[in-house]
């Protein structure tokens, strides 16, 4: 199996609509956030009618002998709150196209479980 290939289509799958697209705050799309395959806290998607996922489950085939190994790999994205001036992050100031740059926003944090 070429496993850096297999990490380079996990790689473009997890940021699919993600980085695609340039990011600007006043762009219609950036103002709703719609992703596929999000897990939300089961007290939030409750709260929400149900409408939500909590959780999610993935089915895989596996074919090999009883000798065989099996590692499985978990990547996801998690949200994550940033506020200006953590981590040398500029403040509401203008960028070089003129928009403000926003006090606060939401990125995504990669985040990997190896399992033997």
């Amino acid at each position: 199996m070429n496993l850096p290939m297999v990490d380079r289509i996990a790689h473009a799958l997890l940021y699919e609509g993600y980085i695609l697209y340039p990011y600007r705050a006043s762009s219609v799309k950036n103002q709703l956030r719609f992703n596929f395959g999000v897990v939300y806290p089961r007290a939030y998607a409750e709260a929400q009618s149900g409408n939500d996922a909590s959780a999610m489950q993935t089915q895989c085939l596996v074919s090999g002998s009883e000798s065989s190994l099996l590692e499985i790999s978990i990547r996801f994205l998690r949200v994550v709150e940033r506020a200006a001036g953590e981590g040398g992050e500029p403040g509401a100031a203008p960028s070089a196209n003129g928009e403000r740059i926003p006090e606060s926003w939401q990125e995504a944090v990669e985040c990997r479980v190896d399992l033997p």
